[in-house]
């Protein structure tokens, strides 16, 4: 006797559902595995120096322009994202210390040193770590959302 379709749409339902899940879990394991600390800070040190070393020229050719000092925490943070593929709010502090610090190496450096500059290197800490943080795709959204209510391990 052949199933009703109730009965087999049912079966199916629940063998779509368990693919589902088994495609969240894939996703998350693949954040979990990619996402370092150590290449985090790397890449954010390996940014830091030729973020440095662009500061220093664009500064002798254009002294004074306060949006030179927003070069160095973006290159910080494309670091970071590049090597350390950083999601989460701890791990994307890194980016953002090295940043204060480069900031504060490079208005302690500049020549023409305002106290008002200053108020540029909470803007570069908020920079550094936004542009270092990875692009979630929707499947890894999903998957976030999913391990956050103790569905995936």
């Amino acid at each position: 006797m052949r199933p009703r379709r109730s009965h087999a749409g049912k079966i199916d339902s629940a063998n779509a559902a368990k693919a589902k899940l088994d495609i969240l879990q894939n996703a998350y394991d693949g954040l979990r595995q990619k996402q370092s600390a150590y290449r985090t800070l790397l890449g954010a040190l390996l940014g830091a120096v030729p973020a440095l070393a662009l500061f220093a020229y664009l500064n002798s050719t254009l002294s004074g322009v306060l949006v030179l000092y927003l070069v160095p925490p973006l290159f910080i943070g494309l670091g970071a994202r590049a090597l350390g593929h950083c999601y989460e709010w701890p791990l994307l502090l890194i980016p953002g210390a090295v940043s204060l610090l480069s900031l504060l190496v490079v208005i302690l450096a500049a020549l023409k040193f305002n106290y008002l500059d200053l108020i540029i290197v909470p803007a570069g800490v908020g920079l550094a770590m936004f542009v270092a943080r990875k692009r979630l795709t929707v499947t890894e959204q999903k998957a976030l959302w999913q391990a956050k209510l103790g569905k995936l391990k």
